[in-house]
């Protein structure tokens, strides 16, 4: 039994090697690999969420001194800097303001891809700081507020981006 016989290889672009033996099936790996490459945006963004899921859980409670009066804060005013920061920037012309849900296209540079960007971090941060308070209250650690204040930056950075989507996003 041959190669061409199992799987159908004139679909398959085979690099100019031919169709039969083992360069075959490295020809249809390549195939495979091209179409998965095409989410390597989406796997770009679960990485980012992964990675700093685990960067938030691995912040030492014990010697932070956050607590929820400094939790919201912190939300607001990074919120508040944020809107302010995207009203600025919106009349640049080498920003990309479309598609800005979209978890399939280019997310970086951040410069380049402003809305983009920061959803995601409103999805990473929410991400980490629920499973940061989580970790906490199962293991009764008492230092919820640690996840909190992220779980708030992340939520207070998605309404930020809401209202600024309200007010400008029509004339981007």
């Amino acid at each position: 039994m041959t190669v061409t016989e199992i799987l159908p290889l004139r679909s398959v672009p085979t690099l100019g090697f031919g169709e039969a033996g083992f360069i075959g099936y490295g020809a249809t790996a390549f195939f495979y690999m091209k179409s998965i490459f095409q989410y390597r945006w989406t796997i770009a963004r679960l990485l980012v969420i992964a990675a700093n899921i685990v960067a938030i859980i691995s912040i030492p409670r014990e010697r932070s001194n956050l607590d929820w009066g400094a939790c919201f804060l912190i939300s607001v005013i990074w919120s508040a800097s944020l809107f302010a920061w995207l009203t600025l920037a919106r009349n640049n012309q080498s920003m990309d303001w479309s598609d800005p849900y979209s978890w399939t296209k280019a997310f970086w540079p951040m410069i380049r891809y402003p809305l983009r960007f920061w959803i995601l971090m409103a999805y990473t941060l929410v991400s980490a700081g629920v499973v940061t308070m989580l970790v906490d209250v199962i293991f009764h650690n008492g230092h919820e507020a640690v996840g909190g204040t992220f779980f708030f930056i992340g939520l207070f950075t998605g309404v930020a981006i809401i209202v600024w989507e309200n007010k400008y996003g029509h004339n981007v």
